[in-house]
């Protein structure tokens, strides 16, 4: 059990290290570690050095709740007052997050074991091609069983379902039992997680010479990078972190801590297609058409003939035994030879000798290469047919336009980058303003810090 100094230094210490880091808190987070850590009251000096942190990193955040959530916290951290700390757990906060993605992916809360076993083994074991998505949550100090592991969240693509699963009141034998439960899980589907998850391992993977039990997931993290980066690198996308170090032990979770949850679970599925999703889109696929080029390699996903990988517009759901998926047509690109080796027959005349026909192999894209061949005659030449005042051949009407285009897409990004020029002087004019409001703000802090001391 941690007494009072303990406590109180742990909260300073996570709030020191993820401000170092360039992290933020919400208002409820920064609620919810205050009230953790002063269970048994605040020693003067670590009272005092929290509320600075709070002071100096929070108060500029947007959507931070100043005036009189800062006051309630000077009474509590600085004045150690146990009527102001209870009053903090009560304390609601205005919902900050909102993600559409939510509007139309549904997610189901709970913390009950039989109903978490009835959903992996009902739900999560029909088999797809899209891996389950898993997520974890922590606690500050161990639980009684001896883990800090409060919530794994699961993400099926094709059922467009979140599962938050509470193993806050969890025995060590239950959580074991969760754990195994979520191994299990491989045999239908990949696993794909935002670092090793090692709070999920097993208690037998632990054991030495038992490395293989451990859960086997297909790690999407890049070069140790945060979630948070990798996204908006990737998919040009942002989401919030300030639930973080929330006490995901609280009887109810909160709706900013469900959104968390679910939004970095829905994460790794962006992060692994490099693209976000229109969930919106629901319609009922029976069939679809998918042009896969031969040997063009794809950027993305390094394609060939033997390989090959694309997204359709929505998940195509295929009952075993029912539906059959098939290569119906073949089209072959006109750079391929379409007679494969020469054809040899003979046409009988009515009045006349029969006649001996040879058909070379080759690449034939239009019947006057046909008849050509067939009259002995040689190819073409395209610029012999072009006559005075003849209309443009397709091709040269194609680079007519490539070149309009050209001169258009030279205006375009002229006006682009005045464009961005504007942005950068906005960006730089806002940047000053802000370093402004930040010394006003270290004067006030600086005041109050003097207030403190004298007091």
């Amino acid at each position: 059990m941690l007494n009072q100094h303990k406590r109180n230094w742990h909260a300073h210490g996570v709030l020191n290290t993820h401000f170092k880091a360039g992290k933020t808190f919400s208002s409820a987070a920064i609620r919810d570690l205050t009230f953790f850590a002063g269970k048994h009251g605040f020693e003067k000096t670590a009272g005092k050095k929290i509320f600075k942190l709070i002071f100096k990193n929070c108060t500029s955040q947007d959507g931070f709740h100043r005036k009189d959530f800062l006051e309630k916290l000077w009474e509590v951290l600085v004045g150690n007052s146990r009527t102001a700390y209870f009053s903090l757990e009560s304390r609601v906060f205005k919902n900050q997050y909102h993600y559409g993605e939510l509007d139309h992916i549904g997610y189901r809360i709970t913390g009950n074991i039989s109903e978490m076993m009835h959903i992996m083994k009902n739900h999560l074991t029909r088999e797809s091609s899209w891996p389950l998505y898993i997520d974890t949550e922590g606690t500050y100090p161990r639980l009684f069983n001896e883990s800090k592991l409060s919530l794994i969240t699961i993400f099926d693509v094709p059922s467009k379902s979140v599962h938050l699963f509470r193993t806050v009141h969890f025995t060590p034998e239950e959580l074991e039992t969760i754990k195994i439960a979520v191994k299990g899980l491989e045999e239908f589907h990949n696993l794909a997680t935002f670092g090793p998850e090692s709070s999920l391992r097993t208690e037998e993977s632990k054991k030495k010479g038992k490395a293989d039990e451990k859960l086997n997931t297909l790690d999407i993290q890049q070069e140790g990078m945060s979630l948070l980066k990798i996204l908006k690198r990737v998919v040009g996308k942002e989401i919030s972190k300030t639930e973080t170090m929330s006490d995901w032990t609280v009887p109810i979770l909160r709706h900013d801590q469900i959104y968390y949850a679910a939004m970095d679970a829905i994460a790794l599925h962006y992060i692994n297609i490099k693209s976000e999703v229109d969930w919106s889109f629901n319609c009922v696929m029976t069939d679809f058409y998918l042009t896969l080029p031969s040997s063009v390699k794809n950027p993305q996903f390094e394609n060939t003939s033997s390989r090959y990988v694309t997204h359709l517009p929505e998940v195509l759901h295929l009952e075993r035994d029912k539906y059959v998926v098939a290569a119906t047509v073949v089209i072959y690109p006109y750079s391929f030879v379409n007679v494969g080796r020469p054809l040899s027959y003979w046409i009988h005349m009515k009045n006349g000798p029969p006649l001996h026909v040879t058909f070379p192999a080759a690449q034939y894209s239009a019947l006057d290469q046909i008849i050509d061949s067939l009259n002995y005659e040689p190819p073409r030449r395209r610029k012999n047919r072009l006559k005075r005042r003849a209309p443009l051949n397709p091709e040269d009407i194609e680079i007519f336009s490539t070149m309009e285009w050209s001169k258009s897409h030279k205006r375009a990004k002229t006006d682009s980058e005045r464009e961005e020029r504007m942005k950068q002087e906005a960006i730089e004019e806002n940047i000053a303003a802000f370093q402004a409001a930040q010394d006003a703000e270290e004067q006030e802090a600086k005041k109050i810090q003097s207030e403190i001391d004298e007091n």
